[in-house]
């Protein structure tokens, strides 16, 4: 009987603590991997330990604010970025030495000296801790403050938006802080900039040197600094929170803030803190990077600016490993993932096999780790914003000879554009804008995915490297590929959702996320399944060439309408119907027989069909599967573009796909590109939830408003409370006279001995009537109101 009771405490103690006894499985068996190739030195490790002691930093921000906000913090990284930035332009560019100079030409000659240099570099500094730390609180204080009632999704959103506009910032910020001699002619003005640039851009060179040999490596000053900081850091803020006042008040906001408030505590204000000391982890990290590289100015680049997945990805693996929420844990995790990952560097000359198999040790961390029960793990709320369904225009108005007329030309206007463009563009563009028709297909399919079945995918890529990677393998003709694409994408789908339906939120946005950081790794790299993709893939589709520009947008566009009414009439079934119920209320829509998890795997199998067709379409149309076209960049940047469209119905992603495909044509004009999918996307969020999709039907509803208005037609959908106001109209009740009494309706039924009614109701014969029948006034009783007690009585 002792025995019995003693396995089974430890059966139960097992089961409490299984999340924590996993992540310490791991951290213990990872560090044993490099016993299974070659023994990598001592001081090599502990280089690429130092390296990773920037992702640990990153990882504690990622951390408190997950503490303290219930959210993911996506921007950490492109703020240290920023940091970096700011840090460099600072110290190369050394605006304080040239303002002096400007002021007192005798006080520092041409070649400034070591005094100089060492008071430049320290007012750097000071300047980058102070606006980072301010940046941050000014950013929680004015943004994410709109956002502290909402789900976690929604500032979660902000922060990929936040981090994509600091991207796209720092390049133009940098130009504007380094000092160009005048030059004569576009050319010679452009040339002296980069050359600017690329002199000012250059690793900053500290006025101290902090330097460690072991073995026959020797440690560089910011390799020394970063394993101070990632060790001093991590464990000073934890007995800060833990000892400290402010730490208590810290930890007592972040786990009940309206029981926090409710005695006193300024929530807005602790949080506030959190945010200072996330700003200053963001400026010593970017300080690190610019004694390293310098200014990362090269990130800016491209549409709208590209978060850097690969260091996200493992800060989140880091964060995943602690449970977003231990602090010395997160330093053990760190450390461990840095000493497996240059391990693996200096086993097979590459950390791709460790970046291959780290999207399943996420997804394996997330599973083992105990279901969060917090009521911020709804998500519901957020989602019916995002997916704002639009309302239809009201048959009564749609009746209408103008609003007939506005119909037709905006189809007419929408047709002349679509099918005009190969005529109006050249090769080039035509060629650019079928891609972002299969962009549109994957807006379709986190249409379905997201907006309708509730799940967070950023991923969606990732599905079609596998169909584009089967259609590549697979030496059939391009229709039959397709096909062979979408189901083996469906089943792989299925495969990943499966275990995925245990995870909720923002743990599934993890997940995929890192599944799409993995999966081009192992499709595309030549030593893995990428060593079986052709050179080339013939691009024949029943005789069409979808390596033609203009031939193959017209075949594009043809599939891409075919995958709109499949989506249209997915929406209008049982299923789609099925789909908004869940997302909706799961409970509520299980109680009336609906099973969520297969509805769930359904929509996970369709979505990954459209994302491995898009795939497939993709490397038809390139002629060929090249791996960078399948970073996991792109699935970031696609869900911000479905996001910005709207992912309420049909139209959003296509107004996703056509914005991409605006940004893209104009590439050359910095101020679109700036207010583009970052900024663009953080006004977004605040102003209309449901995207362009939400704006563009809230003008249409404003002009069919005034048109009702106009006509004098009463459409409640449109005005509302209004309707009585605009229209003067009012609901007038019939006048009866004094010997004239309404005729009552017959009663179905009436319960016996209801003397309350009788005594306390209309006063007459409204109540005084049993089966349909009028009863007798009792004698004495008044016809105009109720009788009294005397009266009651007899």
């Amino acid at each position: 009987m002792t025995s019995s009771t003693t396995a089974s405490d430890v059966v139960r103690g097992i089961r409490d603590h299984r999340n924590e006894i996993a992540t310490l499985s791991v951290l213990v068996a990872l560090p044993f991997t490099p016993l299974f190739a070659d023994k990598a030195p001592a001081g090599v490790l502990l280089d690429g330990m130092a390296g990773g002691a920037l992702l640990v930093m990153h990882a504690v921000a990622v951390v408190l604010v997950f503490r303290t906000g219930r959210f993911l913090h996506l921007a950490q990284v492109p703020m240290a970025l920023f940091s970096a930035t700011i840090f460099t332009g600072l110290v190369n560019g050394a605006p304080l030495l040239r303002t002096i100079r400007a002021a007192c030409n005798a006080c520092i000659g041409p070649e400034p000296g070591p005094l100089a240099t060492g008071i430049n570099f320290w007012f750097a500094t000071v300047i980058t801790l102070a606006v980072a730390v301010l940046g941050a609180a000014f950013l929680q204080q004015t943004l994410f403050r709109r956002f502290s009632r909402a789900p976690r999704l929604m500032p979660t959103l902000v922060t990929i938006f936040l981090g994509q506009a600091l991207i796209a910032t720092q390049k133009r910020l940098f130009q504007e802080m380094v000092p160009v001699e005048a030059a004569e002619g576009t050319g010679a003005q452009r040339a002296a900039v980069d050359s600017a640039i690329n002199t000012f851009g250059a690793p900053v060179d500290p006025p101290f040197s902090l330097t460690w040999t072991i073995g026959d490596v020797t440690l560089a000053t910011q390799d020394v600094l970063a394993l101070l900081f990632a060790i001093a850091l991590p464990i000073g803020i934890a007995l800060y929170l833990k000892l400290s006042t402010a730490g208590v008040a810290i930890r007592a906001a972040s786990e009940n803030p309206d029981r926090a408030s409710t005695l006193g505590l300024d929530a807005l204000g602790v949080t506030t803190r959190v945010w200072a000391i996330v700003g200053c982890l963001a400026a010593v990290t970017g300080m690190l990077i610019a004694y390293e590289i310098g200014a990362p100015v090269e990130a800016g680049d491209g549409i709208a600016g590209t978060l850097p997945i690969g260091p996200l990805v493992l800060v989140l693996a880091i964060a995943v490993a602690a449970r977003l929420t231990n602090l010395p844990l997160t330093l053990a995790a760190g450390a461990t993932l840095a000493l497996v990952r240059t391990a693996t560097q200096w086993s097979f000359g590459s950390t791709a096999p460790f970046d291959a198999l780290l999207g399943l040790v996420v997804v394996g961390l997330l599973l083992l780790q105990r279901e969060n029960k917090d009521r911020t793990d709804n998500d519901a709320q957020a989602f019916l914003d995002l997916a704002r369904e639009a309302r239809p225009v009201p048959p009564v108005m749609r009746s209408l000879p103008v609003v007939r007329s506005w119909m037709k030309a905006g189809i007419v206007v929408v047709a002349v554009l679509v099918i005009g463009l190969p005529w109006l563009a050249t090769p080039g563009q035509v060629d650019l804008a079928g891609t972002f028709l299969i962009a549109a297909m994957i807006g379709l399919s986190l249409l379905i995915l997201t907006g309708w079945a509730g799940q967070i995918s950023l991923g969606q890529w990732g599905f079609a490297t596998i169909g584009g990677w089967t259609a590549a393998v697979s030496g059939l003709p391009i229709p039959l590929a397709v096909v062979l694409a979408a189901v083996v994408g469906a089943i792989v789908s299925v495969v990943i959702g499966y275990p995925a339906l245990k995870l909720r939120g923002l743990q599934l946005a993890i997940a995929t996320l890192a599944f799409a950081y993995s999966a081009p790794l192992v499709f595309t790299d030549p030593r893995y399944l990428g060593a079986r993709l052709p050179d080339t893939i013939s691009g024949s589709f029943f005789g069409i060439d979808l390596g033609d520009p203009r031939s193959g947008y017209y075949l594009l566009l043809v599939l891409l309408v075919l995958l709109v009414g499949a989506t249209v009439g997915l929406r209008t079934s049982r299923l789609g119907r099925a789909l908004i119920a869940v997302r909706t209320n799961a409970p509520a829509a299980e109680s009336y027989g609906i099973d969520p998890r297969r509805l769930r795997l359904t929509a996970f199998a369709v979505s990954g069909a459209y994302a491995s067709i898009a795939g497939a379409l993709f490397v038809a149309h390139q002629g060929a599967m090249v791996p960078a076209s399948f970073l996991a960049d792109e699935s970031v940047q696609l869900f911000s573009f479905a996001v910005i469209g709207g992912l309420g119905g049909v139209p959003g992603p296509l107004l996703g796909a056509l914005f991409l495909g605006t940004l893209s044509l104009f590439s050359g004009n910095e101020l679109l590109q700036y207010l583009s999918a970052g900024v663009g996307g953080l006004i977004l969020l605040v102003v209309a939830p449901g995207g362009l999709a939400e704006v563009f039907y809230r003008a249409r509803d404003a002009a069919l408003r005034r048109l009702a208005i106009r006509n004098r037609i009463p459409v409640a959908s449109l005005l509302g409370d209004r309707l009585a106001k605009q229209l003067g109209e009012t609901v007038t009740l019939r006048q009866y006279g004094a010997d004239e009494k309404p005729a009552l309706p017959p009663l179905r039924y009436e319960l016996d001995r209801q003397w309350a009614l009788e005594r306390y109701g209309q006063g007459d014969q409204a109540s005084q009537r049993t089966n349909g029948e009028r009863r007798p006034v009792a004698a004495g009783a008044s016809e105009d109101g109720p009788h009294d007690e005397g009266e009651a009585g007899s």
